[in-house]
């Protein structure tokens, strides 16, 4: 470890690989000042010219020791020990291609229902924690659906791991169809800041369902009630004996017939699913 003098510093972030929906997938589109694009580390932390800064490593720099590919994401922390406070790497997904601009969400165009990603440990002496933030918006940029999980332990190789996401609609929103999404990576102590963390990430990807309302060709939107539902629910304006599907939010059949314009769903497990007619689709939550 060594002491530096800084007068500011706003970390920048190298990318994360994914799946198509997150900005840079390949880990490989860099920035003129050979900064991976959109992703970015948003702390701004004001240092004196005095002051006296304990650190490792970069808060966040690319590791060639990579799960995949050529790279991966290493987050370290550092200490101010004259003001003694912590300074800890963090990453957020940047719709920009630059550090230009500081757009956190970006567009999605199906339900996302879990965030996985790969890590490792290099080095962990305090146990602190590797914390994963992902939330999804409407259009209206109003919460939708959050997720999050942390890790701490280290292993001799990557270790896989899933942040689930729960939908909940607390303040009755009408618009309930996912417009933007965003990931949030950040180093988080155990008890006060202190120096010593090696975190390495990989591999980020988004899972969703590729059969949603946000799909829907011209028939339209199936009108469902009441929703959320706990044994049944009803479709307007619906013929009777018309053919209906119920699909998990991965597009998968779970249960088909005929419906009179009430639908059974005792049987399945909470969640989110959607149901599907030759008329349109609609999503519903089974509480």
């Amino acid at each position: 470890m060594k002491n530096f003098i800084v007068l500011t510093i706003m970390t920048c972030l190298w990318a994360l690989k994914s799946e198509a929906q997150i900005p840079n997938p390949g880990f490989e589109q860099l920035n003129q000042d050979s900064t991976v694009q959109h992703w970015f580390g948003y702390d701004t932390y004001a240092i004196g010219l005095n002051d006296s800064v304990l650190t490792d490593g970069n808060l966040l720099s690319r590791s060639t020791l990579a799960h995949s590919g050529a790279y991966a994401l290493e987050l370290h922390n550092a200490y101010n020990v004259t003001q003694g406070y912590g300074m800890n790497g963090n990453a957020k997904c940047n719709l920009d291609s630059s550090f230009a601009g500081f757009q956190i969400y970006f567009p999605v165009n199906n339900y996302p229902e879990s965030l996985s990603f790969y890590y490792q440990f290099l080095q962990n002496p305090f146990t602190d924690t590797l914390v994963c933030m992902v939330n999804v918006v409407n259009s209206d940029y109003e919460l939708l659906a959050s997720g999050e999980v942390g890790v701490w332990d280290i292993h001799l190789g990557y270790q896989k791991k899933v942040c689930p996401l729960v939908y909940a609609n607390p303040n009755g929103l009408t618009d309930t169809v996912p417009a933007f999404a965003s990931i949030h990576f950040r180093n988080r102590v155990v008890v006060g800041p202190h120096v010593g963390e090696r975190v390495l990430i990989d591999d980020v990807s988004l899972q969703g369902n590729p059969v949603s309302v946000a799909t829907t060709t011209s028939k339209g939107l199936l009108e469902v009630y009441p929703n959320p539902a706990s044994d049944k629910v009803w479709l307007k304006h619906i013929p009777l004996n018309t053919a209906y599907k119920i699909l998990s939010v991965y597009g998968q059949i779970l249960t088909q017939g005929f419906t009179s314009g009430m639908i059974d769903i005792q049987t399945l497990p909470p969640g989110l699913y959607v149901v599907q007619t030759k008329d349109g689709l609609a999503r519903f939550t089974k509480e």
